[in-house]
């Protein structure tokens, strides 16, 4: 079982790694990541590798289900993306399924996008800037995080409140919980999370690559519908 790193050094990592030293192949399962390499057709040239991991549209989903649950009208939201990075494929899907299942609940939503790069400073004074310009085309009522950077988008929306002088009422949802976004989950600034479930995730890895090893047929990938949403 594999957990791979992000970014092309994973691909070289995992087709470097799954052969053993006389060249036949190991059968191999990687975890809980998804990259953008991971296509049909690369599974279908590697039968000996599999996926074991979330459905990140289905999380998107699940984050609309929590914003429509909080009891109030959605007029505006905005969601962050993260684009060039490892984590783009899964915040886009986040980000699709979000959308998608958002305006069948309700039509009548504005949803605009706010992209940026891990890679770059993402501190709050800089995300408060983008944030601002968000907020100069009127109030937003939810803002949505496609990844790991919640705690950054709920301080920057402390910043943008001072520059304001005025509160700001959207509530913020995101992914997992690290122990920087417990004080506004506390507070009531964060709503809600969307977390996957990777223990189920982890016996249902290894229980997939015993049994294709038992009964010698390839892996085959899988996505595990394994998201819950937590206030």
């Amino acid at each position: 079982v594999v957990y791979p790193v992000g970014g092309e050094i994973c691909r070289a990592f995992v087709e470097a790694t799954t052969h053993g030293p006389n060249g036949a192949p190991v059968p191999t399962v990687v975890f809980n990541d998804r990259q953008k390499f991971m296509t049909d057709e690369w599974f279908s040239a590697h039968p000996h590798i599999g996926y074991v991991g979330p459905d990140c549209y289905d999380e998107g989903r699940r984050a609309a289900l929590l914003a429509t649950s909080l009891g109030r009208e959605l007029h505006r939201v905005a969601v962050i993306c993260t684009r060039h990075h490892s984590s783009a494929t899964a915040s886009t899907l986040r980000s699709r399924g979000m959308c998608d299942h958002l305006q069948e609940l309700c039509p009548a939503v504005k949803i605009t996008h706010i992209e940026v790069d891990p890679t770059e400073r993402l501190a709050p004074p800089s995300l408060a800037r983008r944030l601002d310009a968000e907020w100069q085309e009127g109030e937003v009522d939810c803002l949505y995080i496609t990844s790991g950077v919640t705690h950054m988008a709920c301080a920057a929306l402390e910043k943008l409140e001072r520059r304001r002088g005025a509160p700001i009422d959207a509530c913020v949802i995101g992914h997992e919980l690290s122990t920087a976004d417990r004080r506004y989950l506390l507070e009531g600034r964060q709503r809600g999370y969307i977390k996957q479930d990777v223990y189920t995730q982890g016996v249902d890895a290894l229980s997939g690559l015993v049994y294709a090893c038992l009964e010698g047929r390839p892996i085959g990938k899988k996505l595990y519908l394994s998201s819950i949403f937590i206030r």
